[in-house]
């Protein structure tokens, strides 16, 4: 396989970017990051169960990684 194929092979099969990454703006990095921040907010209210959602209460543990791994997008 050339690699000329190669690289539509990736690009078409496994959508890994083939340009130039363009850096987040600070606008989109600070409504990422308070949105993390909403939610790990509501995991604790959760834990002290001044809310209760029944349908996402099980799920709290993976509310915090979500907001952790957005956190982790948003910085530089």
């Amino acid at each position: 396989m050339g690699l000329q194929n190669a690289a539509t092979y990736l690009y078409l099969y496994t959508f890994i970017p083939l340009y130039p990454y363009t850096p987040m703006s600070n606008r989109t990095r600070s409504i990422i990051k308070a949105a993390a921040v909403v939610i790990v907010l509501l995991a604790v209210v959760m834990q002290l169960q001044w809310v209760i959602i029944p349908s996402i209460s099980v799920y709290k543990f993976w509310l915090v990684v979500i907001a952790f791994g957005l956190l982790l997008i948003s910085s530089k």
